[in-house]
């Protein structure tokens, strides 16, 4: 069987055993059973064999939401490439889309599925077991587009799924975008194929919930109360680092760590079962090679097939295979290891001294509070200065604590989009470029 008809089996499966996405867009319930989702994904597919040649491209700008899942089946199902893309400003989506040169264009629009296509659209010389295109979360430059196979996205799913424990009974939070490879790939894909219930609701709701099962970034995981916590089945924590905090709060729970990028497909590296400590990583999953000197390099049977430039496919490795991360790594005693900063984070002050920012943000996330995302900076400057998504309400108190050698400087969080992707991610290049402007707001405020 192959990894393209093997993973189908499987999602079959899961949709015919029980899977129901419990979808909540305005607070009300709407119950979708896998079995109407997959006659959804059928019908589709039916229509599009009449205009879509084998292995076309569709891109898809839809939320999370029985439509999402309807149109990923059903390029699946029809063998095509299916290539979602996340809540985009108008230019970069058109340059995403431009790119991309997809034969199809599904979008939302005024609550209804709309579709597009493009004239003279020409098909593309894909690897032949492309499943997925998906893009990086771009923290530095512009976001980059990877190709996942079939055969990668089975190995994913048989690395996470048992580790995630998901059954019948179990009820998944969904917090994070699906066309986020964190999200996509180690929370949807496990959900349908264990025959789970998969809730989509608005993040505001979330401390009034109860549910057995989460996959989150730590800003997330730090809104649940400890009961919240305690009774959380399974789960996997991704996407940026831990403080000591969060990471007291989560020790002992039923919750693993979890390591990887887009490349990564997202995962090469998992830790135990309720063992946290600030910035742990865990260690790397079977099958999967890591070498750390100054950076963790890893090769993985789940990493992408190669980077899309709009033109060509670039490898992702260099010539015998190995991805180089940028994440320095420390190893700890049980064998795991530690996650010590970005390589391209580094910047000097005007003495030359050089800066490795995250650790020491991570330290003061941890013991104030009231911080919701800070940046150590001041590239080119002789001091260093902390700059701080902050409530007004939180500001008094926090500036009252403040004890640090180097002063703070706050804005309150949606005055932060300047220097934010088109996903939502701080751009630390964009804002280290723009840092006596930022400050110059901040004093202002």
């Amino acid at each position: 069987m192959t990894p393209r008809a093997a993973l189908l089996q499987a999602l079959r499966d899961g949709l015919e055993s029980g899977f129901c996405l419990d979808w909540r867009p305005a607070g009300v319930s709407r119950a979708w059973p896998g079995p109407a989702l997959l006659s959804w994904a059928l019908r589709l597919r039916q229509r599009w064999r009449r205009q879509l040649p084998p292995r076309a491209r569709i891109a898809v700008r839809l939320p999370n939401s029985p439509a999402f899942v309807a149109h990923w089946l059903a390029a699946l199902q029809g063998d095509w490439i299916f290539c979602p893309l996340p809540e985009l400003d108008a230019a970069e989506a058109q340059r995403r889309l431009q790119m991309l040169r997809p034969q199809l264009i599904v979008s939302a629009e005024g609550g209804q599925v709309r579709e597009y296509w493009p004239e003279n659209a020409i098909g593309i010389d894909d690897p032949e077991d492309l499943a997925l295109i998906l893009w990086t979360s771009a923290s530095m430059g512009p976001g980059s587009a990877f190709g996942l196979s079939h055969a990668a996205l089975l190995w994913q799913l048989r690395q996470h799924a048992p580790a995630l424990a998901l059954g019948r009974d179990s009820l998944l939070r969904n917090v994070l975008p699906w066309s986020h490879v964190f999200a996509g790939v180690l929370e949807l894909l496990p959900a349908l194929t264990a025959g789970a219930e998969l809730r989509v609701a608005p993040l505001q709701g979330l401390r009034h919930e109860h549910f057995t099962h989460l996959c989150a970034v730590p800003r997330v995981l730090s809104l649940l109360s400890d009961t919240q916590i305690a009774d959380l089945a399974g789960g996997n924590v991704g996407g940026a680092a831990v403080d000591a905090s969060l990471a007291e709060r989560l020790q002992g729970s039923r919750l693993r760590v979890g390591y990887g990028q887009t490349e990564a497909g997202p995962g090469v590296m998992l830790g135990p079962v309720g063992s946290f400590s600030a910035a742990l990583v865990g260690k790397a999953l079977p099958e999967v090679e890591i070498n750390v000197a100054e950076t963790l390099h890893y090769r993985s049977p789940g990493q992408a097939l190669g980077r899309w430039d709009g033109k060509n496919w670039l490898p992702v490795g260099d010539a015998e295979g190995w991805i180089d991360s940028g994440d320095r790594l420390s190893p700890l005693p049980d064998g795991n290891w530690r996650w010590c900063g970005r390589r391209d984070a580094r910047f000097k002050l005007a003495d030359g001294r050089g800066v490795q920012p995250e650790e020491e943000e991570l330290r003061l996330q941890a013991q104030y509070p009231g911080l919701q995302q800070v940046i150590i900076g001041a590239p080119g400057q002789r001091r260093l200065a902390a700059f701080a998504a902050v409530q007004p309400e939180d500001w008094a108190a926090l500036h009252r604590q403040w004890r640090e050698r180097y002063p703070l400087y706050g804005l309150a969080p949606e005055e932060w989009r300047p220097w934010q992707g088109p996903t939502g991610k701080l751009r630390r290049g964009d804002l280290y470029a723009d840092w006596q402007h930022a400050l110059a707001q901040a004093r202002r405020a």
